[in-house]
């Protein structure tokens, strides 16, 4: 470069790298996500992270909660149904609709359509806050850990539907048609839990995850609740000539 020389030559000029820039593609996704499948497998984690005793049965303890929660609240769903029922069908046979004979003047039908229809109403309302309508569908659940408390969970809820079964028929005698409706009701939920939800739901849902391992976790939830609903109506169904 020259006195009075305002230019720089090429030469002197510093060559800067050239960096080769990726494309980007603005419709492909930004974001990384597990690809471990709901139900089948425990998100990634390295090799040396191990889970301590307490950990392990922290989790366990947590996944058979939330199971147990769901169980009892398919369980309340199909009592406040059975119960609603019960409610509705006193009021259509106190006016003469059918001639069922549950009730023998009209104050006992009224007050045995609503007291039944506040506790088919109650049972309703404790299902939905509970656990089935906050399903854990963003967590890792095991299969097996899973189903097995599912499967405990049905035990506990159909033998406490029992107990309190065995205990109403001592209050309750005095009382009209309907309530001995409402605890063969409660005694069959706890029945139908065992031969419809145990014995049959949870081998489908286990099924279903298999086939599906992508299915959300109200899938089984649902199919739970449609055979334990099925099963009660045909166990009340034969029931009924033993009640009335």
């Amino acid at each position: 470069m020259t006195a009075g020389d305002d230019t720089t030559s090429n030469d002197d000029q510093a060559t800067a790298p050239s960096v080769e820039v990726p494309a980007v593609d603005p419709l492909a996704r930004t974001v990384e996500y597990d690809t471990e499948l709901f139900g089948l497998a425990a998100p990634a984690t390295p090799a040396t992270q191990e889970r301590s005793p307490w950990r392990i049965a922290v989790d366990a303890g947590r996944v058979f909660a939330h199971e147990f929660g769901a169980v009892l609240d398919i369980a309340m769903m199909v009592i406040g149904i059975g119960l609603l029922s019960i409610a509705v069908a006193t009021l259509l046979d106190g006016f003469g609709i059918t001639e069922l004979s549950l009730t023998d003047n009209s104050g006992a039908m009224f007050g045995s359509a609503l007291l039944v229809g506040v506790f088919g109403s109650f049972a309703l309302g404790v299902a939905n806050e509970g656990p089935l309508t906050n399903p854990r569908d963003g967590e890792h659940i095991g299969l097996i850990s899973a189903n097995v408390s599912r499967a405990i969970s049905i035990l506990l809820v159909a033998a406490l539907f029992g107990w309190v079964a065995g205990l109403l028929p001592g209050i309750l005698d005095s009382l009209p048609k309907p309530f001995g409706l409402g605890t063969t009701v409660i005694q069959q939920v706890g029945r139908a839990g065992f031969f419809f939800g145990l014995l049959i739901g949870v081998p489908l849902a286990v099924l279903l995850r298999m086939w599906k391992p992508e299915t959300r976790e109200d899938a089984d939830f649902a199919i739970l609740f449609i055979l334990w609903l099925f099963g009660t109506i045909l166990l009340v169904n034969g029931a009924l000539p033993n009640v009335l």
